[in-house]
Parts: C-alpha cells; sequence; structure tokens
C-alpha cells in the first residue's frame, strides 16, 4: 500500500490570506528602535547657535528648569486654546540699548519656536521672549542660552520655561522625524480585495485604506503603504502601533492579519543640583 501523502502547509486553492508588516526608519535609515536619544544638557562648554522650543500654553507655574528661572504672567496668563504671538529677542547687547530680535511669530499649542529664526542674528547668552494673545500681553520670560558649561544657569533638553519647552539644542534633537511603512502581501492562493486598513497608536484608530489606489492583490503582489510621524526620543514611553488588515477572496471567508511595532525611547536624564549655605 503506498504511503498517504504528507500534509501540505501551503494554503489550498481559493483560501485567503494577507500578511501585513510594520517598519519604522528615520531619515537616515535607521531603524526606529535604535535611534539613541542625545545627552540632555545643552551648555557644554561651546556656544549654542540654534535652540528650538515646543509652544506649549499655560502659566509660569508649570516651569521646570534648574535655572533662576525669569518667568511673569500678565493678564493670567496664556491661554492654551487661542493662538500667541511671540517674540524672543537678545537684549545683551554692546551698548545695552539696541534690541535684535530673534523670533516674530504666531504660534498655536505644539508648534515649533526655533530661535533664532535665521542664521544672520546669533543667539547670545541670554534670550527674552514675550508672549501676546489679541495684543494682550499674556507672559514673559528670560532663558539662560550660553553654552558656557561653569554657568549656574545649565540648560537641559526638555527644560520648561512658562510656555516654552526645549525640543533642540544645535545637533541635540530630541524630536526625530520618522516613516513607518505598512505593507501588505497576498500570501494566499486567490486574488483578494483589501477591505481595512486600521492604524492604532496613542488610543486612536484611523483607517488608511484611502492611501491604498488599487486595493486588489493577485498572489504574492504587495501594496505598501508609508505615514510620516515625530518621535519624541526623550520621553521614556512605549510608543505602540498596531495595524490591521482585513481582505475578501474571489471566494470563501475573509481574513485577517494583526502587526504591532513597539519603540521604548531611553533618554538618559540626569541632574545634579548643589547647593552650599554657610550660616
Amino acid at each position: 500500500e503506498p504511503p498517504s501523502p504528507s500534509p501540505s502547509n501551503m494554503p489550498t486553492p481559493g483560501e485567503c490570506e494577507v500578511d501585513v508588516e510594520i517598519k519604522c526608519t528615520d531619515n537616515s535609515g535607521t531603524d526606529c528602535k535604535e535611534i539613541v536619544p542625545p545627552p540632555p544638557q545643552c551648555n557644554l562648554g561651546r556656544e549654542i547657535e540654534v535652540v528650538t522650543f515646543t509652544y506649549i500654553g499655560g502659566r509660569c507655574e508649570q516651569s521646570s528648569n534648574t535655572q533662576e528661572d525669569a518667568c511673569e504672567d500678565f493678564n493670567g496668563g496664556p491661554s492654551k486654546v487661542a493662538e500667541s504671538s511671540i517674540v524672543c529677542f537678545d537684549e545683551n547687547t554692546s551698548d545695552g540699548v539696541t534690541i535684535v530680535i530673534l523670533y516674530d511669530g504666531i504660534v498655536s499649542v505644539g508648534d515649533i519656536v526655533t530661535v533664532p529664526a535665521s542664521s544672520s542674528a546669533p543667539l547670545g547668552s541670554k534670550i527674552s521672549c514675550e508672549i501676546s494673545q489679541d495684543d494682550v500681553k499674556k507672559q514673559s520670560l528670560t532663558i539662560v542660552t550660553s553654552g558656557d558649561n561653569e554657568s549656574n544657569d545649565d540648560l537641559f533638553l526638555k527644560d520648561i520655561f512658562g510656555s516654552l519647552q526645549v525640543e533642540s539644542c544645535d545637533e541635540k534633537d530630541c524630536l526625530i522625524p520618522i516613516t513607518y511603512t505598512y505593507t501588505l502581501e497576498n500570501v494566499g492562493q486567490s486574488p483578494m480585495e483589501i477591505t481595512v486598513l486600521d492604524r492604532t497608536r496613542d488610543g486612536d484608530t484611523i483607517s488608511l485604506l484611502d492611501k491604498i489606489e488599487d486595493k486588489t492583490l493577485e498572489f504574492g503582489e504587495t501594496r505598501v503603504v508609508p505615514e510620516e510621524d515625530v518621535l519624541d526620543v526623550c520621553v521614556e514611553e512605549d510608543i505602540v502601533t498596531t495595524v490591521s488588515a482585513e481582505a475578501d477572496p474571489e471566494e470563501g471567508d475573509p481574513c485577517v492579519d494583526v502587526d504591532e511595532y513597539v519603540i521604548n525611547p531611553k533618554p538618559k536624564f540626569c541632574r545634579v543640583d548643589v547647593e552650599i549655605t554657610c550660616v
């Protein structure tokens, strides 16, 4: 009696099987899981040329930094829901009178403020910023931006000065542009039509189905959907991305696949503040 044929792992004719895979890289091609957070201290013995902030809105009471914080609220402080006018300037000029404007713009919560806004104006060792809403002054603050590491006014990434949070100083940057790539492949034995492509991150689910022009996949065919994002590598929390795909074959039941991609930045933030008192 001839031996019975061994069972095959190949899908039976007409069976639907879709595979979804998530990849993520920065602009240089580094896997997002391998991106190294920058050292947090900005003042390390050389001049700082550019500092960027995220505008977060809110009163001076939320400040968190190791400087002698010079932040003052006016008229209730900045609202987090209204647009704000920000003017930052350098008052450390040779004659003590001339004011050099380093930034002048309108922002909303989440927008980036780059100081100086152009390379024609040097940053200087101290900047002052005034924040207004509807032509009413809401906040003024002073930030020491000296690169001198002997200064008592250290500057760190993620420091908060009133409505501004430090995101970068020169090449040290917390916010890294990244691209997620979602690849769908028909690994079954029948043509299929992609009917669902959902992405979930931070509790928010969106459909990416409209990003696929041709939703019909023959056996072995793939579709690639990119999505750009910004990764904050200075915040120690898992960033979990889940993608689920569903497809319908010409015959038979639909098929589903899910993939998950987790980024776990591990910033090394260490601050030491020593104070000596003699009585």
